[in-house]
């Protein structure tokens, strides 16, 4: 099953196991390996896996060489694009989507427009099915590039392949809405209101855009919809505490 943002966000809550498992590969395997790394095939066969290839992302990332970034992520795109056989095999998708994933957010900082186009090609003949939050993540990067050099239509397109990506992200519903007051011809209302419902804090960050504010009676709206969510909530739980005191 592929991983949602509420998904991340577990794993972003209790770091502790990356960290230990980070310490034990970096003091431990590291060092234990590198003589090996000197024997042409094993450096070669080594390079090539999953886990090297992300931490050649990594690094270049963290030196801030976001275009070298991008195109060993796009390597890695291509060169793990056929399902594998053997036990890896049930990974694929996450892995591939992944890197589609590092390789985007490498691209945010870069203006390469030819590596942008390349970039969505590979995701549009990417592994399927377009689900979890790596896919939606992406698209709705897209979504934005899009919306840069002004095809509306395509940002609008993305978006909404986002929200379907992953129904636990409140943040392409909220894109959508502000598409739809930005540019006409569409109900606003109807993605702000999901994606409130998927997520109350996206409230606080629709209050903060200006875009939102100018439109007083859709924040009445959203506010509204949130305080009823947080009483029907607080009524079940206090039925729920009389039946189990009965």
């Amino acid at each position: 099953m592929s991983l949602t943002a509420k998904d991340h966000e577990r794993i972003l809550e209790k770091p502790g196991k990356a960290r230990w498992v980070y310490a034990v590969v970096k003091w431990i395997l590291v060092p234990l390996f590198r003589p090996l790394l000197r024997i042409g095939f094993i450096r070669r066969y080594l390079g090539g896996t999953t886990g090297s290839r992300a931490g050649g992302i990594f690094a270049c990332q963290r030196r801030g060489e976001h275009d070298k970034a991008a195109d060993l992520a796009i390597q890695a795109l291509k060169a793990h694009r056929q399902r594998p056989k053997g036990p890896g095999r049930f990974m694929h998708h996450h892995n591939w989507w992944q890197f589609m994933r590092y390789g985007v957010a490498s691209l945010e900082n870069s203006d390469d427009q030819d590596k942008r186009n390349l970039m969505i090609a590979l995701a549009e003949s990417g592994v399927e099915p377009f689900e979890g939050y790596n896919v939606a993540y992406a698209f709705l990067a897209f979504s934005r590039w899009q919306y840069e050099t002004g095809d509306y239509d395509g940002a609008i397109e993305f978006a909404e392949i986002a929200a379907r990506a992953d129904e636990t992200w409140a943040q392409p519903d909220v894109t959508l809405g502000w598409y739809r007051l930005a540019l006409g011809g569409g109900d606003a209302m109807e993605h702000l209101s999901r994606a409130v419902c998927k997520d109350h804090r996206v409230i606080f960050r629709i209050a903060n855009d200006a875009a939102f504010r100018r439109h007083p009676h859709i924040m009445a709206k959203l506010k509204s919809l949130v305080a009823d969510d947080i009483l029907t909530v607080r009524d079940e739980a206090d039925t729920e505490d009389d039946d189990k005191a009965d």
